[in-house]
């Protein structure tokens, strides 16, 4: 979709990580003619599954994730202690999230491996392309006056698509077929290509997210906890500092209107609004603490915790729901 307008066709060798970057960019020069203060909202879909990425790319990761995903946790796990990202007497290496699959166990070690060397090349490919907007903005000498936040919307995902249909297509644009991944694993085709539609799976999702407990969908910190990457140079002068201070999805609107000086309005076309609910992380920038009563998670009713403001990083909840919930055909209580 180009706006609300269906595209017809693409360019041959078409990568959407790269259109996205191109149309910020594009957008970028229009704020600039207007000479006015902007919103832009980048939503890469890299590296969501089906994880397919360019040759170039690919080869940089040929044999960077044959080591397995047990050792990739212990090696990530080390490298953000020493960096001073996590403190390991707050944030433990947790467990491998499905004890009986280590990777000594992997019978189809190299096609395991090639799911995670595709899924690292739509990362580098999606770099390249932040890259290019950052250079844009700067070209346009915008850069150290733009409050930049990037982020995730989740955790790694573990899911398997298995087969298309559905939201699925069972076939590119031109008509070949497409691939997933019972089809992949089963006559050892590697994914990255047009007509592969594979996954990382469980347990790179896992790896993935190290130091934490499993994955997207499920309400422990693999699923809801994600970094956040600040840059604003005019206003933050601290420069490569982590801030320890939790921060929810719901703030960045509440930062947005503070920092601009914008009011929220009472009412919207005649209907009253809900106020924001978050809080300014501008007390986070300035490493001062951020005031609220609580953070809550649900997701597809499977967990309902309630965790204040200090159990962010590793520190064990202090109330969580007791009544049992209700999920399909059975119920399960919450528990971590």
């Amino acid at each position: 979709m180009d706006g609300t307008n269906a595209v017809a066709s693409v360019p041959k060798g078409f990568y959407l990580t790269d259109a996205i970057a191109e149309h910020a960019t594009a957008c970028l020069q229009d704020f600039k003619r207007a000479d006015k203060p902007f919103f832009l909202y980048v939503a890469f879909t890299s590296p969501h599954w089906p994880i397919q990425s360019r040759p170039e790319e690919l080869a940089k990761y040929k044999d960077t994730y044959k080591m397995g995903w047990d050792a990739m946790r212990a090696a990530r796990y080390r490298r953000q202690v020493v960096m001073g990202l996590f403190q390991p007497d707050q944030a433990v290496l947790t467990p491998r999230a499905r004890l009986e699959a280590p990777w000594s166990g992997v019978t189809d070690k190299d096609w395991q491996a090639s799911r995670m060397k595709a899924h690292a090349a739509m990362v580098d490919r999606m770099d390249q392309d932040i890259g290019k907007i950052l250079a844009a903005l700067r070209e346009n000498g915008q850069l150290d006056n733009t409050l930049l936040f990037f982020l995730s919307d989740n955790g790694a995902s573990p899911e398997e698509p298995r087969s298309g249909g559905f939201d699925r297509p069972t076939e590119t644009r031109d008509g070949r077929h497409n691939m997933y991944g019972a089809e992949l694993e089963r006559k050892g085709v590697a994914p990255g290509p047009e007509t592969t539609a594979g996954s990382i799976g469980p347990m790179w999702a896992n790896a993935a997210n190290t130091p934490f407990r499993y994955w997207k969908a499920e309400t422990y910190e693999g699923g809801i906890c994600t970094p956040l990457i600040v840059h604003w140079p005019a206003a933050i002068k601290a420069h490569g500092e982590f801030r320890r201070q939790p921060g929810h999805i719901i703030d960045l609107m509440a930062t947005i209107l503070d920092v601009t000086a914008t009011p929220f309005p009472k009412e919207f076309h005649g209907h009253p609004t809900i106020p924001p609910q978050g809080r300014s992380l501008r007390l986070a920038f300035e490493d001062r603490p951020l005031q609220r009563d609580g953070l809550f998670w649900e997701c597809l009713i499977r967990f309902c915790p309630n965790w204040t403001h200090q159990d962010s990083l590793g520190v064990q909840p202090t109330r969580m729901t007791e009544q049992p919930v209700r999920v399909r055909s059975g119920t399960r209580r919450t528990f971590l």
